[in-house]
């Protein structure tokens, strides 16, 4: 298990049975994508049988991962992250969470991709939803699946969309190098 004393949970355990660790990364060309789970779930979730404990954040090992995956990653690719929950309003509150983005925003055309919040959104770094001290060029998109109006305003249970009109839970970006040129 994956640092079984802050996820003991197992709710992982069938994901990397069948797929892979629940941390990963891969190469496709002139980008880097780094898949990590950001959700900790503390003994008081386990205990009550809630997810309503649980919180955004890396543990210590986590971040060593990071580290040593990012070590033969040149600064010239582009590294895209894909958490769960978006690290933006986490970044200056959690020291893990600061430890990752501050790696991830050393390379070229860094972007987060994330879930969680149920709409698609595109958050610059210097946007408001991050705060005035969060000094990044790293992007974070908000991307997402099953929380949208699935009856639609109109009551049709055949709309499946999100709030925002988008379609449940993707979105296509065309990469040219290091660099999104279409989405």
């Amino acid at each position: 298990y994956s640092d079984l004393a802050e996820f003991n949970l197992h709710i992982q355990d069938a994901f990397e049975s069948n797929f892979a660790p629940a941390n990963y990364s891969f190469n496709r060309g002139d980008v880097h994508i780094v898949c990590m789970r950001d959700i900790l779930w503390p003994e008081s979730s386990i205990t009550n049988a809630t997810s309503l404990n649980c919180y955004g954040d890396f543990t210590a090992a986590q971040v060593e991962w990071l580290r040593q995956d990012l070590a033969n990653v040149p600064k010239t690719k582009k590294v895209i992250l894909c958490v769960h929950i978006p690290l933006n309003t986490l970044y200056n509150s959690r020291a893990n969470v600061k430890s990752v983005v501050d790696m991830v925003k050393a390379y070229k055309n860094p972007q987060i991709f994330s879930g969680h919040t149920h709409t698609n959104r595109d958050v610059k770094a210097n946007s408001s939803y991050f705060s005035s001290t969060y000094q990044s060029s790293v992007d974070e998109k908000t991307i997402v699946g099953n929380w949208g109006t699935g009856s639609g305003s109109s009551g049709n249970p055949t709309l499946r969309c999100m709030g925002d009109g988008a379609p449940f839970g993707f979105d296509v970006y065309d990469v040219n190098g290091t660099s999104f040129v279409d989405h």
